[in-house]
């Protein structure tokens, strides 16, 4: 096919010298003939594939003009790639309107799949390489999913140590009113969490008033919003007997502890005592 014929490169960037920054004599070029073999899947893709400069095949993607994109079919290994110099600007912030269609990783995705067969995925951008092969993809996502699955485990073991914090703090505060009874010090309890809950909900309306939004003000929400699940979740441990036992040894190493401070001797010098 005539095209791209230069070999000569006049960048690292792979751009041909015959290559122009042209709507209708851009390069074009595709791993697959998709003028020919293709054209009636691909006629929807004509602002590719029907203006003056023809696509050239080049199976080697770093021969590949910028920009440029590849996608790799999930059951097969197989690839798709394809770029152009019809509108460089195409993937970058300064694609106008109607412009960004003509990026490449916009569309191999759907090359990929009419070509080989669902489903692929996008394996390289310009020079970035996403997955190597079948292989690197299948690691790659078993690290992703091994990596939510920690996040998760972590992000429970946190809310869990949580709930039983804000048990512990709400039980020493009930038997610092001087109830004694479980079930006296579980209505306490139930009280302390609705007076909690009602100054939650209020600091959440005043944040959702303010008429400004900054990264302080939706770590408050977030905050706010993680206490009110901790204190829906210590309403729902009252019935949890190790929680009880939990808060009760809490209670017992505090009351050590503020022993302890009363009676260790304080040591003078001077007129300072430590």
């Amino acid at each position: 096919m005539t095209g791209c014929a230069s070999n000569q490169y006049v960048d690292s960037r792979n751009t041909n010298l015959q290559c122009e920054d042209a709507f209708w004599s851009g390069c074009r070029e595709s791993s697959h003939d998709i003028e020919n073999q293709y054209h009636d899947k691909f006629s929807k893709y004509q602002f590719i594939t029907s203006n003056k400069q023809m696509i050239e095949i080049e199976p080697n993607y770093d021969r590949v003009a910028y920009p440029k994109a590849e996608a790799m079919n999930l059951k097969t290994g197989e690839k798709f790639h394809f770029g152009h110099t019809i509108i460089p600007r195409a993937c970058t912030p300064r694609a106008v309107a109607g412009e960004s269609v003509f990026c490449p990783k916009n569309f191999v995705k759907e090359f990929c799949e009419d070509i080989f067969g669902k489903i692929c995925v996008i394996s390289r951008v310009d020079s970035e390489i996403y997955y190597t092969d079948l292989d690197d993809y299948n690691f790659k996502t078993e690290q992703k999913r091994l990596a939510k699955i920690k996040k998760e485990k972590e992000k429970q073991l946190a809310y869990e140590m949580q709930k039983q914090d804000a048990f512990n703090k709400l039980y020493l505060t009930c038997i610092g009113y001087g109830f004694q009874e479980q079930n006296v010090i579980a209505s306490c309890i139930q009280q302390e969490i609705f007076n909690e809950k009602k100054l939650a909900i209020l600091k959440e309306q005043q944040l959702a008033q303010l008429q400004y939004t900054n990264n302080q003000q939706t770590k408050e929400k977030e905050e706010t919003g993680f206490w009110l699940q901790v204190l829906e979740g210590v309403a729902e441990n009252l019935a949890d007997p190790n929680t009880w036992e939990n808060a009760r040894q809490n209670a017992e190493i505090q009351r050590l502890k503020n022993q302890q401070r009363r009676t260790i001797p304080k040591i003078c010098s001077g007129t300072s005592c430590n």
